[in-house]
């Protein structure tokens, strides 16, 4: 997931995801003298009484669930659902080895908070309109996961989820891993100069 792509969606796709999952209509229906009520949204025939929705799952694609919380309280919360296109396909899939665990490990953290960063502001007041109990958090913190296409229904379980780095150390993460083994070697080099 390039940043250009991952940029220009992740706050339409916040925004929307949010209020499309919060968006419920009660629907009065009159039958023969009976009047029943039941709700209506995008996923609600699917759903039982107080259900959360299970988005559809991407077979193509590779899906981020974005999370949220209170520096100071312990429980996250599920903002959204980001789609990931080829690039990010081509890094989850290397996450299954030791190898690309080690060289691109960091890359989908880095994408992912550098899209969240770009639209900061637009994003934290959604989330403090969306989740009352986080208006008055100070600080906020986010954070991902891959979702399981093997058990869709459980994409807002807080389960595995990788904490993105703050602004200054999102700046301090080298760019590609040819650039981390070049800051690597320039450290190692530094420590052998003598003053």
């Amino acid at each position: 997931m390039g940043p250009s792509q991952s940029h220009g969606t992740l706050l339409s796709s916040l925004l929307s995801f949010c209020v499309q999952s919060r968006r419920l209509a009660v629907v009065v229906e009159a039958s023969k003298g009976k009047q029943r009520m039941r709700t209506g949204g995008p996923s609600s025939q699917s759903m039982g009484p107080g259900q959360i929705p299970v988005p559809p799952v991407d077979p193509d694609n590779a899906e981020f669930v974005i999370f949220v919380r209170s520096k100071k309280l312990p429980s996250w919360a599920p903002l959204t659902i980001i789609k990931g296109g080829t690039a990010a396909n081509m890094m989850v899939k290397s996450q299954e080895s030791e190898m690309g665990r080690k060289m691109y490990g960091d890359t989908i953290v880095k994408n992912l908070a550098e899209a969240l960063y770009k639209d900061y502001g637009a994003i934290v007041g959604q989330v403090k309109r969306q989740y009352p109990m986080l208006k008055a958090a100070k600080e906020l913190e986010f954070g991902f996961k891959i979702r399981d296409k093997e058990a869709p229904a459980e994409w807002y379980m807080p389960k595995d989820i990788k904490v993105f780095p703050s602004r200054d150390e999102l700046a301090a993460m080298p760019d590609n891993p040819v650039e981390a083994v070049g800051k690597g070697i320039k450290k190692l080099g530094d420590m052998f100069k003598t003053q």
